[in-house]
């Protein structure tokens, strides 16, 4: 977990390294870039998203760092 900060300030930089890491060969980092993408859109609209029901609990079982 420890490279998910650098991770995230690299996201920030511009749309080239989220280009990057979209195409990349690592699954698991293509795989984290998406649950990012899923948080920043529970955090920005959390009316839409029953965080509390048991489905998404068990879909979404992780929680980046924010």
């Amino acid at each position: 977990m420890n490279w998910f900060i650098p991770l995230f300030y690299l996201l920030l930089c511009n749309w080239d390294t989220e280009a990057y890491i979209w195409k990349s060969e690592n699954k698991q980092l293509r795989i984290e870039y998406c649950r990012l993408i899923w948080w920043k859109f529970v955090n920005t609209c959390p009316s839409r998203v029953n965080t509390g029901s048991e489905e998404f609990l068990k879909k979404i079982p992780w929680r980046p760092m924010t």
